[in-house]
């Protein structure tokens, strides 16, 4: 064990994507190596970017991550796949658009799937443990920009990024969700576009109403416009949250979100092994069918019957 840990931590990469697999395909061995090496972690700077599918997040990620490299900082960039419903897997898609960063050795890629179907997967931020430890001085958490995950992703990183762009009413849908109450950062890329200036005024009017300042950046990526603009208030929002002690907190928080995230998830496995192994489901399905019983007292039976409560 020594000798991964130690492999980890010199940033072997293909010891550190051995270990993600690993940690994908939940082995035990994965347990114990997220165990060693977890006194090596907590260095990293974790940024959580997220956003609607088309908004360009892979596109900022790869000019930020290019501009990171450049101030002699290494990253680490996790890129949520939604599953495929056939094969199980991460449609790989952000790894083939963040061209840019395939020659770059200070820049390791993994593009994971959202296994457990809802929110950010517990594997990720184990992934991201293991890049922590690598030495990497940046983490890029991108979620998949749908659902619990937009929201969820604030939980669980240093800093927030919400991309959205002009068109579509991304705003208006963002509003709604209330996923600008969470966001740290608020990025309107492809600014070139109509509409761009006043979706600004738009998002920075509604945070006035609630009493809040929001920090509003345009950037047009493909153009590297704005991005260095974006580092700075990456920079400049550590530094304010360190300096008011609030970094220190929310890393606690987000320590209590993740014990909580893996208890849920490790029951949740208990409870679908109990399910493969009976037959149980089955036959409560039959008699829900046959009307003998409602959905909600076949699940009471199966928590009276299985988790003994």
């Amino acid at each position: 064990m020594k000798e991964i840990v130690d492999k980890i931590r010199e940033g072997d990469e293909k010891e550190i994507a051995r270990c993600i697999s690993l940690i994908e395909k939940n082995s035990e061995n994965s347990s114990h190596i997220l165990k060693e090496i977890f006194p090596y972690t907590g260095k990293a700077i974790r940024i959580g970017i997220t956003g609607p599918p088309g908004v360009g997040k892979s596109t900022l990620i790869d000019k930020l991550t290019l501009l990171l490299i450049e101030k002699d900082k290494s990253v680490g960039i996790i890129a949520l796949d939604p599953v495929s419903p056939f094969s199980g897997g991460a449609l790989l898609g952000d790894r083939i658009r963040m061209s840019d960063l395939n020659l770059e050795n200070k820049v390791f890629i993994r593009s994971m799937a959202l296994r457990e179907g809802k929110g950010v997967s517990r594997f990720a931020l184990d992934a991201a443990d293991i890049l922590d430890a690598s030495g990497k001085d940046y983490i890029i958490i991108e979620t998949v920009g749908i659902g619990q995950s937009e929201i969820e992703i604030a939980y669980l990183t240093d800093c927030t990024i919400l991309v959205l762009s002009p068109e579509a009413g991304d705003g208006i849908q963002a509003m709604k969700a209330g996923i600008l109450e969470t966001s740290d950062l608020i990025v309107i890329n492809k600014s070139d576009r109509p509409g761009a200036e006043e979706l600004k005024k738009d998002i920075i009017f509604a945070f006035n109403l609630s009493g809040k300042e929001a920090e509003v950046i345009l950037t047009n990526s493909l153009k590297s416009e704005g991005i260095s603009e974006l580092l700075e208030k990456i920079e400049e929002f550590i530094i304010k949250a360190k300096n008011l002690e609030k970094f220190e907190k929310r890393r606690k928080e987000i320590i209590k979100e993740r014990i909580k995230k893996l208890i849920f998830s490790k029951i949740e496995e208990k409870i679908m092994e109990k399910i493969s192994e009976n037959d149980f489901i089955e036959k409560m399905a039959n008699y829900v069918y046959n009307l003998k019983f409602s959905t909600h007292e076949v699940a009471n039976e199966f928590i009276k019957k299985f988790l003994g409560g």
